[in-house]
């Protein structure tokens, strides 16, 4: 009877309890990685929404470019038509000359927006080297994410084994008070209470484990959920490579319609040189 009424039973209890406050404190932190987890992957997002726009930005400027490439087009052969239909011309060279002088300022424009263009998709692309990165640690992480996801399963396996042996080594408080009020044999009693603290040493309060591991539940929810929002993520990336895809032909095209405009209007000829025939093809040798 003196072993059962001194303050073995509360010192368990208080041992137990620390075990669960550091068990508590293991699910807080879990908590503070998820909430560092979602700052980063709406870092991430951020990121993927600055290169669309930059990818827009440059599909932009390779429409305008290409109406100004049109623009030119016409112009060359609105002057041509009308340098062909002046009754008389002062000199086949000074027309040369004007026409030099008016197609020089439209490739030198035509050069200075494609700098331009070059700049802002090179800029693009490292962006997109750079969000590859952030892609590449956001698969860490979700690599990560399922260990600590299998790590709670297997909490889920020892709740079982706890609430198993509690269920084998529970002890009736009624028949444990009968037994007492009949002045049951000491040793007995003793085997009783050791069988009790037995099973407190196999974490006891089964209701207060159950509601943590309830609450584990949502936080392994919460991971999937950021699993599925960096799969998401990584989506919008695979768009944006096939939109970088689309921007890269365009670009290719652009060039090319840019040699052809330089094949037609002779670019071989370099500026202040002299209009002899052998040094400049007449767009006129025709008429």
């Amino acid at each position: 009877m003196s072993r059962f009424e001194d303050d073995s039973w509360y010192n368990i209890q208080t041992v137990i309890r620390s075990q669960f406050q550091a068990f508590y404190d293991t699910i807080e932190k879990q908590g503070k990685t998820i909430a560092r987890l979602s700052e980063q992957v709406s870092y991430l997002r951020s990121e993927i929404r600055d290169k669309d726009s930059a990818i827009e930005q440059m599909s932009r400027g390779l429409v305008e470019l290409n109406g100004r490439i049109t623009s030119s087009d016409y112009n060359v052969a609105r002057i041509s038509e009308s340098v062909a239909k002046m009754p008389a011309p002062p000199s086949k060279e000074d027309i040369l000359d004007s026409l030099l002088v008016h197609i020089k300022r439209e490739r030198e424009a035509r050069e200075q927006e494609e700098e331009k263009i070059k700049a802002r998709v090179e800029d693009a692309w490292l962006r997109c080297q750079r969000l590859d990165g952030t892609i590449a640690e956001a698969k860490n992480r979700d690599t990560i994410i399922k260990r600590q996801l299998s790590e709670l399963s297997e909490w889920k396996g020892v709740y079982a084994d706890v609430k198993r042996d509690l269920e084998q080594h529970s002890v009736d408080p009624k028949e444990l008070n009968t037994v007492l009020e009949r002045k049951v044999d000491v040793e007995v009693l003793e085997n009783i209470i050791d069988d009790l603290k037995a099973a407190l040493a196999k974490k006891v309060d089964t209701i207060t484990f159950s509601m943590r591991m309830d609450q584990a539940d949502r936080q392994a929810q919460t991971y999937r959920n950021e699993r599925d929002d960096l799969a998401e993520a990584l989506s919008h990336h695979e768009e944006a490579q096939a939109r970088k895809s689309v921007a890269a032909e365009s670009m290719a095209q652009l060039s090319q319609q840019v040699g052809q405009l330089r094949s037609r209007v002779g670019m071989g000829r370099s500026p202040g040189a002299g209009l002899s025939a052998t040094s400049w093809a007449s767009p006129f040798a025709s008429r």
